[in-house]
């Protein structure tokens, strides 16, 4: 979950291709349970991603990963903060998080 000034991004992957994006489903502020983990929602939680907080964003991307393996079509989002970029792409049943230029795989479809 990303927060532009109270406007939240959600990004969702699982499965090998399943991407879900939705915007301000999720209460941040509602206890999240789990019989196995001690959750909790944070905003420091990934260095890379706090030091980018209070920046413009100056691209979205749509990501197809056009690789020769397995990963080949999936789709990843891509955000510019003018030099810093960051990929969310399918770890399969998580998220991962990419910084820097998407790597070469992948097409770019900016979303204007």
């Amino acid at each position: 979950m990303l927060d532009f000034a109270g406007e939240q991004l959600e990004i969702q992957h699982q499965k090998f291709d399943d991407l879900s994006l939705t915007w301000n489903t999720i209460d941040p502020f509602r206890p999240v349970s789990d019989s196995y983990f001690d959750l909790a929602w944070r905003d420091d939680a990934v260095a890379e991603l706090a030091r980018l907080q209070s920046r413009t964003v100056t691209a979205v991307d749509l990501l197809e990963y056009r690789g020769g393996d397995m990963a080949n079509g999936m789709v990843a989002v891509g955000i510019g903060f003018g030099d810093d970029y960051v990929v969310i792409q399918n770890n399969l049943d998580e998220n991962g998080l990419a910084f820097g230029s998407p790597q070469r795989e992948y097409h770019a479809h900016p979303i204007h």
